[in-house]
């Protein structure tokens, strides 16, 4: 980790005033994970190996951080309980070339303001420790302790004196999730240092000290992910920047922007400008996805500034351009070696433009280099040549029709006419008289209903039944279950696996039947039968994202249209996915069966209609 230079032990010490001045607006303590992210800090910045986070009712009622770092003499200790006390920084230039996770020396003081604190600290030096107990801000007692080496402080009782802040938090399960993410961002840049967390003294995660950073990825995310990274190419830095790390296969689905993990010097951080970049280098292979990457920027102290966010989950670089076309550059080098990409040299256009950080950032305008289509490995993995379309092209139209030598469409027979009148829709019946022409690009049916040209979107209306049958089945409480005659196993990250704890009896209700395996590997048994055939695995893992983001505060009929929105989804035929001439009609037959409201759950429109005068039109013909 070229970011953690060795440091000596220095003396806390207040800042001067002037210096004080400069730092940016003070500690944001919001909620118990700002409590647990400034004291693991401090604790990192202590040279620590091994750091234990323990929480109660998600950290309200007890945070206890535990480290194995310098400790701190007495003086030290009480020190660092006063505002602008800090042993990081001392004169107005250090902050343009800070090294540190913390540096204001306000987070402790913050939190004993609030809470009943208590600090033991054993320097390493083999001097005597140091007890105190401290609430609301006042040290109460101080007295001489022995014990290890290293630092543990303890806070009870978050919040006791602003009863208005507690009004604000959540849930104890979704405060325990905030800190687990939180646990989660910092353990997987510092793979060098022993993580160990306990809610309701229930372990959560532990994770040794590991010698690369993809033992932390498959210790901390799991399996899935782990496999669906591939190493970004070591490039030199350019401006003072550089990066490594690990980019995912394009196809390796996450849910909005939870697949972009970024540190800059082995600090957690939100970046626009580096979310830019990724975007544009995945811009023709994530088909809408976000994709999966964990970046390590290596920025040169002085050209990034820290001190710009009260939370410091933002920065600043000197040059931004540099940093965009570092992340571009990289990511492109790796995407070309991949089978995900044609054969050909990739160069980046030169009139295209990134809005990244509310500047236009133009993309490098030097040619790639050409993709390599030998096996060549990659942490153990083959890169499989392959030089077929990155997903199925439509080479004419397919489905109820047929294109002849001459080009020319054959049309197949309308729904109607393929379905005995007996089955038909009843009057009014508008999808099933549809006379049915082909599919498009495996996608979209085209269909004509005498005054025009009907093109209906296969996925989006499948989902609307399905999402339809649901809701319906659920309402009469006859949601039917199906028991898996091979229960499917499904390794977790830990995230999920406390979302699925916390939600089992949810889940049950919506017909899922799992059950824990050990760690945070669960078992599907059974799922509802009207998605009998989908990607069990990939629904689940899109349930608990909903259900993790959403939770319950909007009620409980907003959250199951949000559930039953992502089980519609997986449980639905796909773009892309051929259908025969027989599952056509039944999908326009039972279109009529449900109510459409024109959209599918996510809001696409399920289809169109281009009026006979419109295409008239286009053709010059009126």
């Amino acid at each position: 980790m070229k970011w953690r230079a060795p440091r000596s032990y220095r003396p806390v010490a207040l800042l001067p005033p002037e210096l004080c001045n400069q730092i940016a607006a003070g500690e944001v303590l919001e909620r118990p994970a700002s409590a647990v992210k400034e004291l693991v800090e401090n604790a990192l910045d202590a040279d620590a190996r091994r750091i234990e986070v323990e929480v109660l009712d998600g950290g309200k009622s007890l945070i206890r951080v535990s480290d194995d770092g310098w400790g701190m003499q007495r003086q030290d200790a009480e020190n660092a309980l006063l505002r602008h006390a800090t042993s990081k920084i001392e004169t107005v230039a250090d902050l343009s070339r800070i090294a540190t996770m913390g540096f204001r020396g306000e987070a402790l003081a913050s939190i004993a303001s609030v809470a009943r604190v208590s600090v033991h600290t054993q320097p390493r030096d083999g001097a005597a420790g140091t007890r105190l107990e401290v609430e609301g801000g006042k040290i109460t007692e101080v007295r001489e302790v022995a014990a290890a080496p290293g630092t543990v402080i303890e806070v009870r009782d978050l919040f006791f004196n602003t009863p208005a802040r507690l009004k604000f938090l959540k849930g104890d399960a979704a405060e325990m999730r905030r800190i687990y993410a939180i646990l989660e961002k910092i353990a997987l840049a510092w793979y060098d240092v022993h993580f160990r967390f306990v809610s309701q003294g229930r372990l959560r995660f532990e994770v040794v000290a590991h010698q690369n950073q993809m033992e932390r990825v498959l210790g901390l995310l799991g399996r899935p992910l782990h496999d669906a990274l591939y190493p970004l190419p070591e490039l030199p830095p350019l401006d003072g920047v550089a990066v490594r790390g690990y980019f995912g296969e394009p196809s390796f689905e996450v849910k909005g922007g939870a697949g972009l993990h970024l540190f800059v010097n082995g600090r957690p951080v939100q970046d626009r400008t580096v979310g830019a970049a990724v975007q544009a280098a995945y811009r023709d292979l994530s088909r809408g996805r976000s994709p999966a990457v964990l970046l390590m920027l290596e920025v040169e102290a002085h050209k990034v500034d820290v001190n710009v966010h009260p939370t410091k989950i933002e920065v600043r670089f000197a040059n931004t351009d540099a940093v965009f076309r570092t992340v571009y550059r990289a990511l492109r080098e790796g995407l070309a070696q991949t089978p995900w990409v044609t054969p050909t040299p990739l160069v980046a256009p030169t009139s295209a433009i990134a809005e990244a950080n509310g500047s236009r950032v133009e993309l490098p305008r030097a040619p790639m280099r050409p993709g390599l289509w030998d096996a060549t490995p990659w942490q153990g993995k083959a890169v499989v040549p392959q030089a077929l379309p990155l997903w199925p092209r439509a080479e004419g139209v397919r489905g109820g029709s047929d294109v002849g030598e001459d080009g020319a469409w054959r049309a197949g027979p309308s729904a109607a006419e393929a379905v005995p009148p007996s089955e038909r829709g009843g009057e009014g019946a508008f999808f099933g008289s549809l006379r049915y022409v082909g599919q498009i690009a495996q996608t979209y049916l085209l269909t004509e209903d005498g005054q025009g040209l009907v093109i209906i979107d296969q996925h989006a209306a499948h989902e609307r039944m399905t999402y339809e049958r649901l809701v319906a089945a659920d309402a009469a409480r006859a949601l039917e279950i199906q028991r898996l005659l091979f229960p499917v196993m499904v390794e977790l990250d830990g995230l999920r696996a406390a979302t699925l704890e916390e939600h089992q009896g949810v889940l049950g209700e919506m017909g899922f039947e799992l059950s824990a395996f050990g760690g945070n590997t669960w078992v599907i048994q059974a799922v509802p039968a009207i998605l009998v055939g989908g990607d069990y695995e990939g629904m689940l893992r899109s349930v608990l994202d909903e259900l993790s983001s959403h939770g319950w505060s909007g009620g409980v009929a907003d959250a199951k249209h949000a559930l039953f929105s992502r089980m519609a989804c997986h449980g639905s035929v796909r773009a892309g996915q051929h259908l025969a001439l027989e599952e056509v009609q039944a999908l326009l037959r039972d279109m009529d069966a449900v109510d459409f409201r024109g959209h599918c759950p996510h809001g696409r429109p399920v289809y169109f209609r281009l009026s006979l005068e419109e295409i008239e039109r286009r053709f010059g013909r009126r």
